[in-house]
């Protein structure tokens, strides 16, 4: 089946420097290493650009929230490797809280709308239909699981408030 309408490779300045900080949070990288983390995250659908991504870096680290430093090994290329800084660390923190009260919503809505869109589909069968909501269900479990099972493999599961 031929995709009708494949994703354009577009984000927005934000979404990719939240993107950027999300990676570098895992630890230190470069940026090739983080041009390809983007196109493994998003299954081969969109890379940045160098062209979008270094002067990203720069203006990262004129801003403080990340460090970068020449790095050279014996026979490989140098390399600007760069990692968070604390100011950077809060900064992620403060962007990801206020984004997820912004993006509960919108995500809410798009779940909604895909399953109202599922059940009055004119082209779609009843085996299609279930297979649809089937797959969705399965993949937000499977978020779910993750997201549980990395805080309960964490240090920080004894940080969680218990009710």
């Amino acid at each position: 089946m031929r995709k009708l309408f494949p994703a354009p490779p577009f984000a927005p300045p934000l979404r990719l420097s939240l993107l950027v900080l999300a990676i570098l949070a895992d630890g230190e990288a470069h940026g090739y290493s983080i041009m390809k983390s983007i196109e493994d995250l998003t299954r081969g659908s969109w890379r940045p650009t160098p062209g979008s991504l270094y002067p990203l870096l720069i203006s990262l680290e004129n801003e403080g929230l990340i460090e970068c430093r020449i790095v050279s090994e014996p026979g490989v290329r140098k390399r600007r490797v760069c990692r968070l800084t604390d100011y950077g660390m809060r900064y992620f923190l403060n962007i990801v809280e206020r984004g997820l009260n912004n993006l509960v919503p919108i995500f809410s809505k798009v779940i909604k709308s895909y399953y109202k869109v599922v059940k009055e589909c004119p082209s779609l069968n009843d085996v299609e239909r279930k297979e649809k909501i089937n797959s969705l269900v399965s993949t937000l479990d499977r978020m779910l699981s993750d997201i549980h099972r990395e805080i309960k493999n964490s240090s920080f599961e004894t940080l969680r408030l218990k009710s």
